[in-house]
């Protein structure tokens, strides 16, 4: 049996089709390449593409990818944020990167805070400026006063303050002092 013609008109000009039985197109499956282009990637230093690709694909496909492998280059694009001051960047990244990069949302980093442009330490008694170069510098998330000394900041979020304000704040509290909703009870 003959199969159908079908018309259809294309530039004012009629021609006829004929409709044929094809076979369906195979599924392709992207994940030996795409996790070969991963492991070039790492391999030549580009851990941001390599980390950025794996990011947005991680929900949408299970990749074959040692998870000791995956938490080394999830580890050093954050500590290359971090290196670049891209804090809040580094942050997401360790959310994003659900229970892999998990335990380091609950973990505090305290360091002695210092003029982000002079460079030059600051002290309580220097207020909400930097003494040299007169800019603004970090308020506690507890009281709302200077940091000027110790500090404190969650990692997940990047919220913080006074050293002994947090420490004080979670011992009643799990959640961040600021009110964004983030569980930072590790600090």
């Amino acid at each position: 049996m003959e199969e159908p013609l079908e018309t259809v008109a294309i530039e004012n000009r009629t021609n006829q089709l004929r409709i044929t039985h094809m076979d369906p197109i195979p599924d392709f499956d992207f994940r030996v390449p795409l996790t070969k282009a991963l492991h070039y990637h790492a391999a030549k230093g580009d851990v941001q593409t390599t980390v950025s690709v794996w990011l947005v694909l991680q929900t949408l496909c299970q990749l074959e990818i040692p998870l000791k492998k995956l938490e080394a280059w999830c580890l050093t694009y954050v500590e290359l944020l971090q290196r670049h001051r891209l804090h809040t960047k580094a942050a997401l990244v360790i959310k994003l990167s659900g229970s892999l990069l998990g335990h380091l949302s609950q973990e505090s980093t305290t360091y002695l805070i210092s003029c982000g442009i002079c460079g030059k330490p600051l002290r309580n008694r220097s207020g909400n400026f930097c003494e040299k170069c007169q800019k603004t510098v970090t308020r506690c998330g507890i009281c709302g006063g200077t940091v000027g000394g110790l500090m404190s900041w969650c990692q997940g979020c990047g919220h913080g303050g006074h050293d002994a304000h947090l420490r004080w704040w979670f011992r009643g509290h799990k959640e961040c002092p600021v009110g964004c909703g983030h569980l930072c009870h590790g600090l």
